[in-house]
C-alpha cells in the first residue's frame, strides 16, 4: 500500500504554486453514459460518451499582489483559459497528477467575524477532461542543463499526449531555459518526441503542448539552461491521452 497525506497535494496554476493558501482540493474525473436499451432488451445496454470532470478549491484569503485573490480573479475573466497541475502526493518524478486546461466558473469569498477569510473556486475543463498523468519534474530550481529520470508507463499509448511546463520563477542575465520531452521503448536508448519541445522560457510562464500518435513505454525530460548565473524554478507533468 501507498498511502499519502493531504499536506503533500501540490496546486499549480499557469505561473503560480498556489499550494500555500489552499487546503482543501476536489478533483474528479467522468464520462457521459448513454442509454441504448430497446424495448425488448431484458437489460440495459450503454454506450460511453464524452469526458469530463471539475475541480473544487478552497482555502484562507490573500489580498496581496499576486496571491491567490490576484490569480483567482484573473481567472475568471482569461479568454485562454488556465492551466492548471494538481499533483495528488507531491510533484516528485513519477508522481500522480490531474492536468487540466480550465475555465474557472466561480470565485467566492466567505468572511465572518470569528474566522479568518475564505476563498473557493469552481474550476470546469474546457477541452479533454481532466487527464491523468505523472510528473516528470519537481517544483524545484535548476540551474544547468541535464536530463530528468525516466518514468516507466508499463506499455506505449497510442491516442497522443498532453504535457503542462509551469514556470513559478526564473532569475541571472538574459536566463534561457529549453524544455523537451523524449521518449524510450526501454528506458535506455531515447529519441525526441515528434512536437514535445516546448517554447524556449526567459521568465515565469507556462506552456501546454498537445501531441498526436504513439508515445513510446518510458518518457522523460530534458532541459537546456543558458545564460549568466541562470535559475529556473519549474515543474513539468505529462498525461497520455
Amino acid at each position: 500500500m501507498a498511502f499519502v497525506h493531504g499536506k503533500r497535494t501540490v496546486v499549480l496554476a499557469d505561473e503560480y504554486n498556489l499550494s500555500p493558501y489552499f487546503d482543501s482540493a476536489n478533483v474528479g474525473r467522468t464520462r457521459d453514459i448513454a442509454t441504448v436499451s430497446p424495448f425488448t432488451a431484458a437489460a440495459k445496454t450503454k454506450l460511453t460518451g464524452l469526458a469530463d470532470g471539475k475541480a473544487s478549491l478552497s482555502g484562507a484569503g490573500d489580498f496581496a499582489p499576486a496571491a491567490v485573490d490576484d490569480v483567482l480573479n484573473a481567472a475568471l475573466t482569461a479568454a485562454a483559459g488556465v492551466l492548471l497541475t494538481i499533483g495528488l502526493a507531491g510533484l516528485a518524478v513519477g508522481a500522480r497528477v490531474r492536468l487540466l486546461k480550465t475555465h474557472e466558473a466561480s470565485y467566492d469569498i466567505s468572511t465572518t467575524v470569528d474566522d479568518a477569510v475564505k476563498v473557493a473556486a469552481e474550476i470546469e475543463p474546457s477541452v479533454d477532461g481532466v487527464l491523468a498523468g505523472v510528473s516528470l519534474h519537481d517544483l524545484e530550481a535548476e540551474n544547468a542543463s541535464g536530463n530528468g529520470a525516466g518514468v516507466d508507463n508499463g506499455a506505449a499509448t497510442s491516442d497522443g499526449w498532453v504535457a503542462h511546463a509551469h514556470c513559478t520563477a526564473a532569475s541571472g542575465g538574459a536566463p534561457t531555459l529549453d524544455l523537451k520531452l523524449q521518449d524510450s521503448a526501454d528506458g535506455s536508448t531515447w529519441a525526441d518526441v515528434a512536437g514535445g519541445a516546448f517554447a524556449q522560457l526567459a521568465a515565469a510562464g507556462r506552456q501546454r503542448l498537445e501531441g498526436a500518435g504513439t508515445l513510446r513505454r518510458h518518457a522523460r525530460l530534458v532541459r537546456t539552461i543558458g545564460g549568466s548565473n541562470p535559475s529556473f524554478t519549474f515543474a513539468v507533468a505529462i498525461a497520455r491521452r
